[in-house]
């Protein structure tokens, strides 16, 4: 059996995931939220939320945010909570911020980092292909997103270092239903790192205490796993054709010996 063949045979083997839908939707009131380690003693939360389908879980933070950048001032994320003044409704409060630049710029005009929120992934596997990946705010009230964006880290989180360039995945939000929902739709792309993968949306500030009340994120999603048993099946395939190989040299060994002494009888 040649040895080509068994690992195309191998490559069959592995079975592709069909394609699955996977949609999370955080609730400021409903779901779970702790404080924020990044910012300690100012009330910034980290709100989570969990996916029994595809067994990811989605964290949202805020960085970044705050309203004067001086040096021993804090800068802090979102609040999941009570609304200021509105104690009976619970939102993501947005104080203040930082907007970018410019769409695709992670600083400000002043060359400080902009404001982001981050939406991290947890319990992604390898290999998992993202299309049609969309981030949606809904319930925006006394909001900033005029050079709104985000991408997504692709191999992990070196690709948001200050030495990065720049983002290959990257686009632009946009603005619907009389400026109260906001939506980013992300280019497909293949996850390869092992940690989780980070969502990154820029230029949603506050004007004051602005909010939003609900974030959803959804994609449709594949990923190759190979099974134990190719690896069983290429390790046969390899041993059967060692073996058919030194079988066919034992046989034609002597009868080429054979042929190689018939000159000297025929002397």
């Amino acid at each position: 059996m040649p040895l080509l063949l068994v690992f195309l045979l191998g490559i069959l083997c592995c079975p592709v995931c069909p394609a699955a839908n996977f949609s999370i939707s955080l609730d400021a009131k409903k779901d779970p939220s702790i404080a924020d380690p990044a910012y300690p003693g100012t009330g910034s939360t980290i709100t989570s939320s969990f996916d029994k389908q595809s067994e990811i879980t989605v964290e949202v933070a805020g960085r970044n945010y705050g309203n004067i950048p001086l040096p021993g001032n804090k800068r802090w994320g979102l609040k999941a909570g009570p609304l200021p003044l509105q104690n009976n409704k619970d939102a993501f409060v947005v104080t203040g911020g930082f907007q970018p630049s410019a769409r695709g710029s992670r600083l400000t005009l002043l060359g400080a980092d902009a404001s982001y929120i981050s939406i991290t992934l947890n319990n992604v596997q390898p290999n998992t292909r993202f299309q049609n990946l969309s981030v949606e705010l809904s319930g925006l009230s006394l909001v900033n997103t005029s050079n709104a964006w985000g991408a997504a880290s692709e191999a992990g989180f070196v690709n948001w270092s200050p030495a990065a360039s720049g983002f290959g995945n990257w686009a632009s939000a946009s603005l619907s239903n009389n400026g109260s929902k906001l939506t980013l739709t992300l280019p497909g792309f293949t996850w390869t790192s092992s940690g989780p993968v980070e969502i990154r949306l820029y230029g949603v500030t506050g004007i004051g205490d602005g909010s939003f009340t609900d974030l959803k994120i959804s994609s449709t999603t594949s990923v190759v796993v190979p099974e134990p048993g190719t690896f069983l099946l290429l390790g046969a395939g390899l041993a059967l054709t060692l073996t058919f190989r030194r079988r066919r040299r034992s046989i034609t060994l002597p009868y080429r010996s054979l042929h190689s002494s018939s000159p000297s009888r025929r002397q």
